[in-house]
């Protein structure tokens, strides 16, 4: 009840779980890295043991899924989980600024830290991003009309999401760290309904002064093309490459992001030198 008072009355933010970290001194280079919609921090697990050893980095988990805070009055909005980010960068003690990676759902969280915490944050690395804008032209013949009503679909429709979820780690096409149950599957509806289907994103992504570096799969169906090249017309600091892959982070995925992380190290390296 206490604890409930605090973060719903008061507003004060929970902190996230960090389910993988490497702190040290000396580490020029952080990296925070935030998942995608129904997974874990375990998704990075892969990427994370190819780091090179100089680098420092915490995944965690977003509210709502993993072992994080999972409070079933919460919005779970990219604000709201950005908030929490703040609140376990802070707990943490990290003084230097932070590359921010995210995938997915944690894209938009990933943006929507940078918009508030600029001063924090050196670098985004977002990988298969969900920008969307606001509907227009044709509603039926839109792409972007057409993923919206999918979602909308999704969201009255619980069982159907668990079972997709269930069907796909059968067949190998999402990843085993993916958790869509019974129990958890109204959080991954709110996440759905609060971060993704009702996003201010595009507006968002093209005000923020830092680099900016989008993945995204050349089959992936959730991703809009024309709206990622747009957004990067709208803001030089934005840099998009394509990858030969979906959306979820395989192995093909993950060569081109460590190129991507590569360059972050050596662009810190020739600016202090």
């Amino acid at each position: 009840m206490f604890e409930k008072l605090i973060h719903k009355l008061f507003r004060v933010p929970y902190t996230l779980n960090i389910r993988h970290r490497r702190i040290q001194k000396g580490a020029t280079t952080t990296y925070i890295f935030i998942h995608g919609i129904g997974d874990t921090a375990n998704m990075w697990t892969e990427t994370l043991n190819k780091l090179p050893d100089n680098v420092n980095y915490i995944a965690v988990d977003l509210l709502g899924f993993g072992n994080s805070p999972s409070p079933r009055w919460a919005t779970y909005s990219a604000t709201v989980q950005a908030r929490s980010l703040l609140a376990t960068f802070l707990k943490l003690g990290i003084r230097n600024r932070v590359i921010v990676v995210g995938h997915s759902l944690g894209a938009l969280v990933a943006i929507e830290f940078a918009k508030r915490y600029q001063i924090l944050t050196r670098q985004l690395i977002l990988c298969s991003p969900p920008i969307y804008g606001k509907p227009s032209g044709n509603i039926y013949l839109s792409k972007q009309s057409l993923l919206r009503w999918v979602y909308q679909h999704a969201t009255k429709n619980p069982d159907q999401i668990v079972n997709a979820y269930g069907l796909g780690k059968q067949l190998g096409v999402v990843g085993d760290s993916l958790d869509v149950q019974n129990d958890n599957v109204d959080l991954f509806i709110k996440s759905l309904q609060s971060s993704i289907i009702n996003q201010t994103t595009i507006d968002d992504v093209v005000k923020i002064n830092i680099p900016i570096t989008i993945l995204y799969g050349v089959f992936d169906p959730l991703i809009l093309h024309t709206t990622l090249r747009s957004v990067s017309k709208r803001n030089k600091s934005i840099k998009i490459q394509a990858v030969a892959t979906g959306h979820t982070i395989d192995k093909i995925y993950q060569k081109q992001l460590l190129r991507a992380l590569s360059h972050t190290t050596e662009n810190k390296r020739s600016n202090n030198s």
